[in-house]
């Protein structure tokens, strides 16, 4: 990463935003009030007005905890401090945080800050998509991983505890923290997975 200083992940538990709703942000701002460090704001059917005008909604302290499933200069535009892409292709170099997706046991590597792989365990959100691989393929595959990974897909109390324990570097969630979007109901979700993620 060069000129960069490295970027390490804050403790434990990544939301990621519900890609259909509009007025999530309450419940965002409430996250980092809370103590949340960072969250994926993932809307791609969203125009550049739509994602402009949600982000005026979040507190101006906070907009650095956030992470845009999208264009690097759209993200620093609306004041992210980070991108996220599917590919290493769609990121360029830049002073932002950058992640991406990973879906293959052979893909984590140390070209950006951290990455997701999923699913770790059958998704909430997309029922019917779950891992295509075994625990023990997952196991071996770990040792070889270069830089942060996060495991995401079906992420549960129960799950964040046994991926931390599987040497994970964190846990990102949608589906289990968007069963309402009452900031306080939120919140106190996101507490739970906190502290499964501390045992």
């Amino acid at each position: 990463m060069g000129d960069r200083n490295p970027f390490r992940l804050p403790h434990g538990v990544i939301p990621i935003t519900d890609p259909d709703v509009i007025d999530d942000y309450q419940a965002v701002n409430a996250l980092f009030a809370a103590g949340c460090q960072l969250l994926h704001l993932r809307k791609p059917q969203w125009s550049d007005r739509q994602l402009h005008q949600w982000c005026a909604e979040i507190n101006p302290g906070y907009k650095r905890f956030l992470t845009l499933h999208g264009n690097p200069t759209l993200a620093a535009e609306l004041g992210c401090g980070g991108s996220h892409g599917p590919t290493r292709t769609s990121l360029k170099r830049c002073q932002l945080r950058r992640s991406l997706s990973w879906h293959a046991l052979d893909e984590p590597n140390n070209g950006v800050d951290y990455g997701f792989l999923s699913p770790i365990w059958p998704s909430t959100s997309k029922p019917g998509y779950g891992p295509s691989w075994s625990t023990a393929e997952l196991s071996v595959a770990r040792q070889a991983w270069i830089g942060q990974v996060v495991a995401l897909g079906g992420i549960t109390p129960e799950r964040t505890s046994l991926a931390m324990q599987m040497g994970f570097d964190g846990v990102a969630v949608l589906g289990w923290l968007w069963t309402s979007f009452d900031g306080e109901s939120v919140v106190k979700r996101w507490c739970e997975l906190e502290a499964a993620w501390s045992g």
